[in-house]
């Protein structure tokens, strides 16, 4: 609608300011997750904002982080340079090169959110509790994890737009405990974090929020794991096939893959998780606490690649096949996987999560 006002004469600059907006708590994801199950949209009411009401609590901080304006004029001129001239009185309200422009500017819109995305502490451990057995992990464990993950994000920054939290790791996991979203157990050798049930899928939309911060890493990381022998060309091939896919599903705008392929494993090594042999192989100690490390950061990406995995399966397995006919073929699929697995992950019934 702003860039048809544009073509119906408004001679002014309009610049598109792209705004993240991350909670450390969001009242309607269970809404949100009804809808990714197929259930329909609840309708909106008075009584259901005094009950909303009735329901306030402490529900931690918001984040406000803004990405790199986008100049509609610069859009046109670069992808339209006669766009003035191409206006006519029977094509003002959508031109033929509309649709392109539009869909290529709302992309830029997104990949400049997903850069000033804001790390808290809430997707923090959402983060490091999904990837864990039964969602639950010694609290040492899950402390060191969690700066791990910091760390990473200072050293090997996916943009110099993403905030940090200012709180310690230890801090972070306070401050979950005390927002009553992950549950603090004691026992004869110390104190456990975890999830339950419920909150495990809950949690993995806080989580969806920077999952594209810790994406490539997750990657390099699975590569180091499962394939014997690896190098960094192994990883740079292997991340640069999946490249697309991931720019695609998660507005990523990583331009010089190779370096920031390089940075992240310097990363690794710097801090004893990985080592390298003579031969530029990647060497592993499996007993380590950086292998648990290692291990927990590559599951980030395990649900994402799985789903990439169940559909190129079926189009292998498949002689010709129409679009839609895949789409709902893998949502049954995935469906199936969650029952027959027990998988927690929403993505697997996210109908357009199907059709990406």
């Amino acid at each position: 609608m702003t860039i048809q006002a544009m073509l119906r004469g408004i001679d002014r600059p309009i610049t598109l300011v792209p705004v993240y907006i991350g909670y450390e708590h969001v009242m309607e994801v269970n809404t949100y997750l009804k809808e990714l199950q197929g259930k329909n949209k609840e309708k909106e009411s008075v009584f259901a904002i005094f009950k909303a009401l009735r329901n306030l609590k402490n529900y931690g901080h918001g984040d406000v982080n803004f990405g790199k304006p986008i100049n509609l004029n610069e859009i046109l001129n670069q992808t339209e340079p006669d766009w003035r001239s191409l206006i006519t009185v029977d094509d003002v309200v959508k031109p033929k090169w509309l649709t392109p422009v539009v869909n290529h500017t709302a992309n830029l819109v997104m990949e400049n959110i997903n850069d000033a995305a804001v790390i808290n502490t809430v997707n923090l451990c959402a983060m490091a509790l999904l990837t864990s057995e039964n969602h639950a992990l010694p609290r040492d464990e899950m402390d060191e994890l969690i700066e791990f993950y910091l760390q990473l994000q200072q050293a090997v920054p996916y943009s110099d737009k993403v905030k940090l939290p200012s709180l310690t790791s230890s801090e972070v996991i306070d401050e979950a405990i005390r927002l009553e979203k992950v549950e603090s157990e004691n026992d004869e050798y110390g104190t456990i974090i975890r999830l339950d049930d419920t909150n495990a899928i809950l949690m993995s939309y806080y989580r969806n929020n920077v999952v594209h911060l810790f994406a490539v890493p997750s990657v390099i990381a699975g590569i180091i794991l499962t394939r014997r022998n690896s190098t960094k060309r192994d990883v740079v091939e292997i991340v640069s096939l999946l490249i697309p896919l991931l720019r695609d599903e998660f507005f990523m705008t990583i331009t010089d893959l190779e370096l920031y392929i390089d940075n992240t494993i310097e990363y690794f090594e710097s801090h004893d998780v990985i080592q390298l042999n003579s031969d530029g192989e990647f060497l592993v100690d499996r007993q380590s606490d950086g292998y648990s490390q290692l291990n927990l950061l590559a599951r980030i990406m395990k649900d994402t690649l799985q789903r990439y995995a169940l559909t190129f399966n079926r189009v292998a397995q498949l002689d010709g096949v129409q679009r839609g006919e895949l789409e709902r073929d893998c949502l049954k699929l995935a469906k199936r996987l969650l029952k027959l697995h027990d998988l927690k992950a929403p993505e697997y019934f996210d109908k357009k999560s199907s059709q990406d």
